[in-house]
C-alpha cells in the first residue's frame, strides 16, 4: 500500500527560502557566499591534481622494472629506456671470478631456485645452471646480465644508479666496479649506492668522479661525515630536520621505496631529488608527466 506523509516543516523550509530569496539585500550576498564555496572546493580539487606536477624530481625504477618484468634483468632496462624513465636502478654481485652481475640477494635461491652464493660460483658455473623462471627472459639475453651488459644495453642514452650488495670484499668489488664504470665511458651518468660505507670511500679514492650515495634506514650522529655526494634514505626517516642538514651539506637526497600512490604523494612532500619506485610509471603520472596508455598495464 501507498502511504503519504505530511512534513509540514519541509514545506515551512521551501516557503522560509523562496521569501528569503526575493529579498535583494539578501540574495546578492547569498549569490556570492555560494559562488565563493564552489571556487573553493574546484580550486581545492585541482589543486590536489596539480600540486606535484613540475616538480624537478627523478623518477628511478627500483631493480628495473617498469611493468612486471623480471627484476635486474636486460628487459627491465629496455622498459625503463623505452618509458623514459630518469635512472634505472640495479643490484649487482660479485661472481667468484670476479665478474659484477646483475642480481639482488646473496644467493640464487628466491630467483632461480639454487641454493649457491653467487661469490662461491664463477659467472660461467651460473650462467651453465638450469635456471627456474628462464621464461621470463628473452632467449638472448644473458642470464644472469653482467653490468657490461647493462652498460651496453643503456646505449648511453639514460643514467644508472647501482646498488652494490658486498660482503667483506669491498677493496676488489670497488676496484672492479670503477674498472667496469670507465672501461664503458659511463663515469657522469652511473651513480653507485651502497650500505657500505667503506666500499663508497673506496670507490671515491679510485675516481673521484663517479658519484656516490650512502643507503640509510636510520641515522646516528653526524651524517655530514658520510663523504658521499647523495644519500639514499629509506622513506620512513624522511623529516624536514634531515632534509634541511642534508642541504646544508650540500646532499642529494634520493628516498626508497614509494610504490603506493599514497607512498609517492607523502615523499613529495619532501624536498627531494629522486624517488626510486617500483611503480614508476604512477610516479610519472603523479608529477604530470606524459605517460604512454599502451606502457600501462589493464
Amino acid at each position: 500500500h501507498l502511504r503519504t506523509y505530511n512534513f509540514q516543516f519541509l514545506a515551512r523550509f521551501e516557503k522560509w527560502l523562496l521569501s528569503l530569496l526575493k529579498k535583494k539585500k539578501i540574495l546578492l550576498p547569498l549569490i556570492l557566499i555560494l559562488s565563493i564555496v564552489a571556487t573553493f572546493f574546484s580550486g581545492f580539487s585541482i589543486n590536489q591534481n596539480t600540486i606535484y606536477a613540475g616538480r624537478d624530481v627523478s623518477v628511478i625504477s627500483h631493480r628495473g622494472v617498469v611493468n612486471g618484468e623480471f627484476e635486474n634483468s636486460l628487459s627491465g632496462i629496455r622498459a625503463s629506456r623505452e618509458a623514459d624513465i630518469d635512472i634505472v636502478e640495479v643490484d649487482v654481485m660479485m661472481t667468484k671470478d670476479q665478474v659484477i652481475v646483475l642480481h639482488h640477494d646473496l644467493s640464487l635461491r628466491r630467483t632461480f631456485g639454487y641454493p649457491y652464493q653467487i661469490r662461491d660460483l664463477t659467472y660461467d658455473e651460473i650462467s651453465d645452471l638450469e635456471l627456474n623462471n628462464t621464461t621470463d627472459f628473452p632467449t638472448e639475453d644473458p642470464i644472469p646480465p653482467k653490468l657490461s651488459d647493462a652498460f651496453q644495453t643503456l646505449s648511453g642514452e639514460m643514467r644508472i644508479l647501482i646498488d652494490v650488495k658486498t660482503r667483506g670484499n669491498y677493496q676488489d668489488f670497488a676496484r672492479e666496479l670503477v674498472s667496469v664504470i670507465e672501461d664503458h665511458e659511463m663515469v657522469d651518468a652511473a651513480y653507485v649506492q651502497s650500505f657500505n660505507k667503506n666500499l663508497l670511500i673506496h670507490i671515491s679514492l679510485l675516481n673521484p668522479d663517479i658519484h656516490t650515495s650512502q643507503i640509510m634506514y636510520y641515522s646516528l650522529g653526524d651524517v655530514a661525515t658520510l663523504d658521499v655526494d647523495y644519500y639514499t634514505a629509506h622513506r620512513g626517516m624522511l623529516s624536514h630536520n634531515f632534509i634541511q642538514k642534508a642541504r646544508q651539506n650540500n646532499k642529494g637526497i634520493w628516498v626508497w621505496t614509494a610504490n603506493t600512490e599514497e607512498a609517492i604523494k607523502e615523499v613529495l612532500r619532501y624536498d627531494i631529488d629522486g624517488i626510486i619506485t617500483g611503480n614508476p610509471l604512477l610516479a610519472k603520472e603523479i608529477l604530470g608527466r606524459n605517460v604512454d596508455d599502451e606502457l600501462i598495464e589493464d
